[in-house]
């Protein structure tokens, strides 16, 4: 399951046009980051502001929509960018292949009942993360800059 996010121009895509999924998946400014990852980061990218355009009069104007479109505006850019870069700097300082713990979840025997519990493990190339986040990070720069917004789709 990934997040996909676009560095789109202001005219290029507005929230009515959702359903032109195909110039989205073709964009070349399109990344995918997997979801255990996305969570994995979510705390920091709480502090981000953003925009939820299926459902602002309820959202928080912070973070991802997990299950949906965010947009990141000028507003919440810089610190996106910002809080992209740390971590990339920081994953680029382990080892080749990279593996976090990912969330709590728990095993199921035949009858459906819950036993242990463990973390999942994410493995990943770290070349590959650290890139990715540091052209989402760039992407957050041009946001900054141009008429410009990051596009975010959750799963």
């Amino acid at each position: 399951m990934l997040h996909e996010f676009w560095l789109l121009q202001a005219t290029e895509w507005s929230y009515g046009e959702q359903n032109d999924i195909a110039f989205l998946r073709t964009h070349p400014t399109r990344i995918t980051i997997p979801d255990d990852l996305i969570w994995y980061i979510h705390d920091s990218l709480e502090w981000v502001e953003t925009v939820n355009p299926s459902n602002s009069k309820n959202w928080k104007g912070t973070g991802l929509n997990m299950y949906g479109p965010t947009i990141i505006t000028e507003s919440g850019a810089a610190r996106l960018a910002s809080i992209l870069t740390v971590w990339a700097d920081l994953f680029d300082n382990g080892p080749p292949i990279l593996q976090l713990s990912g969330l709590w979840t728990y095993d199921t025997d035949e009858e459906g009942k819950k036993s242990s519990g463990k973390y999942n493990v994410i493995t990943i190339e770290r070349d590959i993360f650290v890139t990715t986040l540091r052209t989402l990070a760039e992407y957050a720069h041009k946001a900054q800059e141009d008429n410009t917004f990051i596009l975010h789709f959750g799963l």
